[in-house]
C-alpha cells in the first residue's frame, strides 16, 4: 500500500476520533496533505469529499484529477497522451489554461 493511501487511512481515522499513537507518528511529515488534496480537487473543479472513491468519479473528473496532480509536480516535463479524452467543454477550457500556465515542458499526442 502506498504512503499516500496509508496517510488517507490515518487521516480518516483521526477525523472519526479513532486515533492511535502510531497514526500520529506516521503522519509526522504529512500534515500538509489534506490541504494539498483539497486544493487539487477544487482546482480541478471536483466537488467531492476527500474520501470519495475514484470509482465514484466520472471519467472527466478522474481525468482532471490525474492531470491536476501531474501539473502540480512543478517544473517537470509532461508527456500526456490524449489529455482531452473524457473532458467536457469546461474541462477542455480548464486543460487549456493549465497548459498555458505550465512552467515545465509538455508533449501531447
Amino acid at each position: 500500500m502506498s504512503r499516500t493511501r496509508k496517510a488517507v487511512r490515518y487521516f480518516l481515522r483521526l477525523e472519526r476520533g479513532h486515533k492511535s499513537e502510531n497514526d500520529l507518528i506516521s503522519l509526522a511529515d504529512y500534515w500538509h496533505l489534506p490541504l494539498t488534496w483539497q486544493y487539487q480537487l477544487e482546482e480541478a473543479n471536483i466537488i467531492a469529499p476527500l474520501d470519495t472513491s475514484l470509482k465514484k468519479l466520472s471519467g472527466g473528473q478522474r481525468a482532471r484529477l490525474l492531470l491536476s496532480h501531474a501539473f502540480s509536480l512543478s517544473n517537470n516535463f509532461l508527456l500526456i497522451d490524449e489529455p482531452s479524452n473524457h473532458l467536457d467543454e469546461n474541462g477542455y477550457k480548464w486543460l487549456r489554461e493549465k497548459i498555458i500556465k505550465n512552467t515545465g515542458g509538455i508533449l501531447t499526442a
